[in-house]
């Protein structure tokens, strides 16, 4: 199978408005990839399991509810299924959120993460983060996450912001999984700050890989700039004037002092963004 090929997408739920945002975001995905979906709700663990109390009465009432769940999800994938002509597994895990979506992501051996993304920011982003970045860092595969203001799921332009960092544009491959001839116009967005080194090279790089897009049949366009802002709000802010309604990042987890404090680049643009992120792993 191509490695890139999406034959198997994981959606997490909860039944939020943002978790059926998601849903509503994979099922044209699925359809044009003829991929089959694993709707997943992770259930909080039981006490008992951890020795927290002897509480009979609470283990049950916790199974029951557990029951509950599993009736909702497989009703909502039966009728998924039958309304989009989508094959959807439901699944139930006991667990923490975020570890369990990304191990049954890597059990089931998923090409793709959809989850729904609730907006955070200020000191608790740097605290507890949010699940659909916890889910980001942690997943070996692409995960998109959409947030509840995300106006279009239709993916026609696309921003491919590209950093000075090494590789950014080694996940093309993937990215012509999204990219159709003549309905998807894919715009690289090269930025820099001023404290970065090389500009140069990364400019000739873009150049190059446009020519390599042109000669593919796609619609590419390109743009470069320097700034001293926030690198996140700056791609946020630029792929919304320039009507995206995607942005595909890429980028490695680092965990220097400085990434603490100031936020990590893919972090504050799935937190910030109110656009749908996709978020291709470097290996």
């Amino acid at each position: 199978m191509n490695k890139n090929q999406i034959s198997n997408i994981l959606v997490p739920t909860d039944f939020s408005d943002c978790a059926i945002k998601a849903i509503e975001a994979t099922i044209p995905i699925a359809l044009s990839h003829n991929s089959s979906i694993v709707l997943l709700e992770v259930v909080s663990p039981i006490p008992e399991l951890y020795g927290l109390h002897k509480d009979k009465a609470t283990k049950e009432q916790q199974l029951t509810l557990i029951e509950q769940r599993l009736n909702r999800i497989t009703k909502e994938a039966a009728d998924l299924q039958l309304i989009h002509g989508v094959k959807i597994e439901p699944k139930i895990i006991v667990g923490q959120t975020v570890d369990s979506i990304v191990k049954v992501a890597e059990d089931r051996s998923v090409e793709l993460i959809v989850i729904g993304a609730h907006g955070i920011s200020g000191f608790r982003e740097f605290l507890i983060g949010s699940i659909a970045y916890g889910v980001t860092e942690k997943a070996t595969c692409p995960v998109l996450t959409v947030p509840l203001s995300s106006k279009t799921l239709t993916f026609k332009k696309v921003m491919f912001p590209v950093r000075n960092i090494a590789n950014a544009l080694e996940k093309y491959t993937f990215l012509l999984e999204f990219i159709r001839k003549g309905t998807t116009e894919l715009l690289v967005y090269g930025i820099f700050s001023d404290q970065d080194s090389h500009t140069q090279d990364i400019e000739n790089k873009i150049t190059n890989f446009v020519q390599q897009v042109r000669q593919d049949g796609i619609t590419i366009s390109s743009m470069t700039k320097n700034t001293d802002s926030d690198l996140a709000d700056d791609v946020i802010k630029t792929a919304n004037k320039m009507n995206c309604d995607i942005i595909i990042i890429t980028s490695k987890v680092t965990t220097s002092i400085k990434d603490f404090f100031i936020g990590k680049f893919a972090q504050r643009v799935i937190n910030h963004s109110n656009l749908a992120v996709m978020h291709v792993p470097i290996d």
